[in-house]
Order: C-alpha cells, then structure tokens, then sequence
C-alpha cells in the first residue's frame, strides 16, 4: 500500500494535463488589466484634455482683470470662476462637480516693463500682479480598474495667462499736465525724478506693453496699425516751438489757453491775435504729436497723420521695445543726448511761466475732437487717458480773451511780443488793470472757437474749472454711438484746488461723487479725476507721491495697482488681447 501511495503522487506530480486553464485564466487577467489600463487611462485622458481647455479659458478670460483688487466683483478669481469646469460655470465638465478652480495672480519678472526690471514680492513696494495662473483637478471613474482597487483617476490641468498679447483696434490720446505743480520731485518713483518725468516713465511702459501691429508684423504704419497714439498736454504751446518737445532743442513756449469748442469733428492748432497793436498772432496746440508745418518749424512729429496719431513707436529689435526714432518716443522717453529722460518739458522755468497753471476742459475738448477725426478714418474704438495731480487754478489773463472775466481775477494783464506772451504784475485784486492786452481768434467763428470767456462757471470760464472738466469727459465717454473710454490716473493729486480756488457754483453733478450745492471742501482735486474716468474700474490714483499736499486719502480701491508703472500696465490691459504663456515662466 505504501508503494502505491508512493506511486500516485509521483503520478500527480508529474501530470501536467490542465496546465492550460491556469495559464487562461492568468492571461484573461493580464488581457483585462490591458483593457483597464487603455479604456480608463484613455478616458482620463480626454477628460483632462477638455479640463485643459475650460483651464485655458479661465485663465485667458481672467487675465485682463488680473489688476482689479479682491474687494471688486469683477476681479481675477471671479472671471476665472466664471469660465470654468465647475458646474453651472461656461465650460461645465461634469465630473468636475462644485469644486472651483484655484485662482492665483502673480507677478513674473519675464513680463515686466521696462525690460530687465523684476518683480519686488514683499514690503510696501510690492510689485503688483501681471499674471494669472488658474489649476483645476477632476476625478475621473473607473469602469475596469475598480476591480484593481483604483475607482477613480484624479487628474489636474494648469494654464498661466497674460494681457500681454496682440493689441485691438483702439484710437488712443493720452493728455499729460505739464503745468508747474509736476515738477516736484517723488521720491516714492524709480531714481527720485519729479512728477512729470515720472509720468512719462509711465507712459513709455504703456507704450512698451502695447504692440501696435497686428498678429505676426513686427513694425506697421498708421494706416495698417491696430493702435494709433496721439500726445496731449496742457497748457498749449506754440506751433512754432512744440518741436522741441520732440528734439529736445529747448523749453517750448506756452500761450494763453485756447478754448476748442465741444463738438468738433476734427482738431487743429486755433491761432489768435491781439486787438491792439501790434496785432500779433499767434497760433497754439494741445497736440504735441500734430504735424505743424510751417516757418521755423522743424523736427515735428513728421511721423504722424493727419490728425497727429502715431502707430511708429515699436520696435521689436530694441531693447526696450521701442523705436527710438518715433517723434512719441522722443517726447515721451527717450532722445540721443539725454538717454531716457523725455523731451516733452513742463512749464515751469519758462520765461512765462505764470502759463503753467492747471485749466483741463480745453485739453479734453481737443483731444475728443482728434479722435473723432481718426476713428472716422480708420475706425476703432476710442480711448483718452488723463493724467493730473488735479488741481485747478486757472486766472482769467491765461484765457485768450479775458475782458468779461478781467474784473473777478487778481493779477492779469500783459504784454504779447513776438513769440512771448509775458504776464503784467498788476497788484491786488481791486488795482487798476492797465496795459492789459485782449485777445481774440484770428477767425472768429463756432467752428474754431470761443471769442470770449465768462463768469457763469459753464466752460469756458474761471469759474467752476474742476467741474467743467468733469463735463467736458462726461461728454466725451457719453456720446451717441461713439463713447470714448475715458481712464484717469490721479498722482499725487493735492488735498485742494477745486472749492477752494475755482468753485464757487454747482455747474455739474459728478457720475461717482456728487459736486455738493453749494460747494464745500469735500469737493476736492481727487473727486475730479475720479469723476474724469467713464467709469470707476478707469480710474487710478497713485498717492504716494511724496511732495506736499498731498491727498493720501485719494485710495482707488478697484485697483492692486499703487505706483504709476504698475498703473500703465494695468491701463494697457485695456488694448491688448490675452495670451497663454509657459506655466513654469518666472
């Protein structure tokens, strides 16, 4: 018995009939593991491709609200919030469930203008956000490998997203103050410069961030150019001298304001002249950028159209972006003798430097007329970007004609000769006004202009100045069929210089603020310029301007943005169309 025992076992062992069914069943497993791995790896994969595409969205929907604070209800996490694959939001993926996406703003020094500048990411000077990275993360289930104990894939997507891409068709006319109070020194900017050259640092960024050109075109002329630029200031100059606030080849000379009359469908420098002799005239421009012709002039902005916009500022091979030989570069930032100080030139230490003091409705009227004349060239949308401390001192002897205003004012009068409208000292308010000089347009005319100013507060007057600014860009950011996007950036704006000097009547309600009646102290530089912007989200202010009387309540709570590069940039995401950008950028 033992020996059979024996012998049966060995059989058994050495048995190999049914070896196959164990060698099915392992293979059927392998085979079911292949499938499981193609059918739910696969579908995880279509899953996150269209979780890609929704992250893609979100984050090129968001970019251009990247600047907007948390605070606003239009801001980056929000828009992003709104375009993704949550569910109810525009690109629902329903395995995405309720869980929102991840939404953070980021400052990357490889966007940073001017080119070589890097982001500050702590302290008071925090450099603010220029970009937008936005993650979502799906749980996709599993039909076969459940079975393996895996019943759901997680799978993540990640887009980064700038403004910085092509830019729209805009008309654009940017009007810079150029009077007096801008030139105290900031020491809160870039190298200590005063206001007005920091305000040109800020306008060169602008430029660098906005490529004129359409997709693909590395240089364009004005007729081809998606963006078209024009250069305002205030006070006017003199035609015969505003090329040098091209060439840099001396201070031009500032003129009595003139006074464009609201409506016009185009804008050209307005010529005036005396009533007595020795009937000089003489011919004044808001537009830095128009091309003058004529004797004596040269070095103007030959560059520029018809209506004095320019589309020749870029230039890709440059290191900062920017073509050194555009007549708005050299105003604005840069020229050969003096590196990257511009030439436009505030008025203060100019022989008449009594012409520097602030009168804004007449720089808005003329710059609204400009556009008009381009968009009706090339079509576009119009946008004007205002920049002032916002006050307003204007008396009566810098208006043109200032006969029916002569007797509100103190110190008016003067001389004109030659190219110099020189003030009169006249005393005080209740002197004698001797030798005071009238001045009326060459052609007296409603299409050219006013004749006379007067003393109603309603423009063109001494009265009510800051309010009459207010109209003049509520006209421009409500007209019929053509609104014009007005953006304010109040630097350093001052705690006075609107009740107290100018405005003494309720001419016009703001559209944020309310001009109080009568007038009171809270109706003050800041309140103008907020009520200057369209809109509230266009409007900026950078209050740490260290000079004196300073305004440091003047807070624009819309904004992450409190320095004026960083506001530039922030303005320049209006004109430009998002990108997407590799998201290990730094």
């Amino acid at each position: 018995m033992r020996t059979i025992g024996i012998s049966f076992i060995r059989r058994a062992f050495h048995d190999q009939s049914g070896q196959v069914m164990v060698w099915a069943v392992g293979g059927f497993m392998a085979l079911l593991g292949v499938g499981a791995l193609t059918i739910d790896v696969g579908h995880a994969y279509a899953v996150h491709s269209q979780l890609q595409s929704a992250v893609n969205a979100a984050a090129l929907a968001a970019a251009g609200d990247v600047y907007y604070s948390s605070s606003e209800t239009v801001n980056s996490t929000s828009v992003a919030n709104q375009y993704s694959a949550t569910k109810g939001d525009s690109n629902v993926n329903p395995l995405v469930g309720t869980a929102l996406p991840v939404v953070t703003t980021t400052c990357l020094d490889a966007l940073m203008l001017p080119k070589g500048t890097l982001c500050i990411r702590s302290g008071t000077n925090k450099t603010a956000p220029n970009a937008v990275k936005v993650t979502q993360t799906a749980n996709v289930p599993t039909w076969f490998m459940r079975i393996f104990g895996f019943p759901t894939i997680p799978v993540s997507a990640m887009a980064t997203a700038t403004m910085q891409g092509s830019a729209e068709p805009w008309n654009v006319a940017i009007i810079i103050d150029s009077t007096g109070s801008m030139n105290t020194a900031d020491s809160q900017c870039i190298g200590g410069v005063t206001e007005f050259q920091c305000a040109l640092d800020g306008v060169q960024t602008w430029l660098e961030a906005t490529h004129p050109c359409p997709g693909g075109e590395a240089s364009c002329t004005v007729d081809k150019a998606n963006i078209r630029v024009a250069l305002f200031t205030f006070p006017n100059v003199s035609t015969a001298t505003v090329h040098d606030d091209i060439d840099c080849s001396g201070n031009p000379t500032a003129l009595p304001y003139t006074l464009p009359m609201p409506g016009l469908s185009s804008y050209a420098p307005m010529t005036y002249t005396q009533t007595n002799s020795p009937k000089t005239p003489w011919t004044a421009t808001y537009e830095v950028t128009y091309p003058v012709t004529g004797t004596g002039v040269t070095n103007a902005a030959t560059d520029a159209d018809a209506n004095g916009f320019v589309s020749d500022y870029y230039d890709p091979t440059s290191s900062d972006t920017l073509n050194h030989s555009s007549s708005l570069v050299k105003a604005t930032g840069f020229n050969g003798a003096t590196g990257t100080k511009g030439c436009l030139t505030y008025t203060q230490g100019i022989v008449n430097s009594g012409m520097g003091n602030t009168y804004y409705a007449g720089s808005i009227y003329a710059a609204q007329a400009a556009l008009i004349a381009e968009q009706k060239l090339y079509g576009g949308k119009n946008a004007l970007i205002f920049l002032s401390d916002g006050q307003a001192n204007l008396v009566a002897n810098q208006f043109p004609n200032n006969s029916s205003a002569n007797t509100s004012v103190g110190c008016n009068g003067g001389t004109y000769s030659g190219s110099q409208y020189s003030l009169k000292t006249c005393g005080t308010s209740t002197a004698a006004q001797t030798g005071a000089v009238y001045l009326t347009p060459a052609t007296v005319s409603s299409s050219l202009g006013y004749s006379t100013v007067n003393s109603t507060g309603a423009y063109p007057s001494t009265k009510d100045q800051c309010q009459q600014a207010i109209v003049a860009a509520q006209y421009a950011a409500t007209l019929s069929g053509n609104p014009t996007t007005v953006f304010s950036v109040a630097y350093g704006s001052e705690d006075s210089g609107c009740y107290n000097s100018t405005d003494t009547t309720k001419v016009a309600n703001g559209t944020y603020n309310v001009a109080i009646s009568p007038p009171s102290s809270s109706f003050i530089p800041c309140v103008t310029m907020e009520d200057i912007a369209s809109s509230l989200l266009n409007f900026y202010s950078d209050y740490n301007q260290s000079g004196s009387n300073v305004d440091t309540n003047c807070v624009d709570p819309a904004h992450t943005v409190v320095n004026l590069n960083d506001i530039f940039l922030a303005i320049s995401t209006s004109f430009t169309s998002p990108r997407l950008i590799p998201n290990d950028a730094t």
